[in-house]
């Protein structure tokens, strides 16, 4: 699970994230093994697409919205994406995913003229369920939603919010819960309608560190999938295979073949 953050509005979208990525398996369960984006601007589409999952999933699918599709915008992007995330979970896990997954999309729609927002979600078959406008979302959810409230809307109120959750999911540790294991960077994606061209402009800003990167860094570091030790044992001696045109033609959502970017 990853913190994901965010306010749909009239006038723009706001996304917070971290960046920590946790092994999923083995002896060293829920401990950190890289840092990774988990949000990212899709310019060309005038969106931003993120979520909370494993790397199976949300791996794919940003390749998937960053250069595997012909969709003209955000609606048709979350029209095409349950097709596309069940065929991305069926080669990666059969029917049964380790753990649930969430994809979200916000991004400019010409047609309404305004910011639109889509959740897709495993547990219902990652059919669109399309986001109010001004519904903030979080997760992993947190019981006194409104206890947050007034934290919400400046760059102090977000970094409160997420080290409120932080701390309650080191607490939910300490007690022998389940843990969402959050950490890295806490980053910020914010779109809104540009002053000068009237279209819709994304800015990335690294808010914050959590208490714990530090200390998370060295783990990584010693043991995590970042190591170059790590790596070479991943990519070894191997043959290369000719190369897909891209990792969703290697499964089969793309039929074309040819294709260069």
């Amino acid at each position: 699970m990853s913190l994901l953050i965010s306010q749909l509005g009239t006038n723009g979208v706001v996304t917070l994230s971290d960046t920590l990525g946790t092994v999923i398996g083995g002896p060293r369960l829920n401990q950190p093994g890289t840092f990774a984006v988990k949000v990212n601007a899709v310019p060309h589409l005038e969106a931003i697409t993120g979520g909370c999952g494993t790397d199976a999933m949300m791996q794919p699918w940003a390749m998937h919205a960053l250069g595997g599709t012909t969709a003209r915008n955000v609606e048709q992007l979350s029209q095409e994406a349950g097709p596309v995330l069940r065929r991305i979970r069926d080669h990666a896990f059969g029917k049964h995913e380790p753990s649930e997954t969430a994809i979200l999309l916000w991004g400019w729609s010409d047609d309404r003229q305004q910011f639109v927002g889509f959740l897709h979600e495993s547990a219902a078959e990652y059919e669109p369920v399309e986001r109010p406008v001004g519904v903030v979302g979080i997760r992993p959810q947190v019981e006194n939603l409104d206890d947050l409230t007034p934290f919400l809307g400046s760059v102090d109120g977000w970094i409160e919010i997420a080290n409120r959750i932080k701390d309650g999911d080191r607490a939910a540790c300490a007690r022998g819960k389940k843990s969402c294991r959050i950490g890295g960077h806490l980053l910020e994606h914010r779109m809104q309608l540009s002053a000068t061209t009237g279209r819709p402009e994304t800015t990335v800003t690294r808010l914050a560190l959590f208490d714990d990167y530090e200390a998370d860094l060295r783990s990584a570091e010693r043991h995590g999938v970042g190591s170059l030790a790590t790596l070479a044992a991943i990519i070894g001696p191997r043959p290369k295979p000719p190369l897909p045109t891209s990792y969703l033609a290697h499964i089969g959502l793309h039929a074309r073949k040819g294709t260069a970017s």
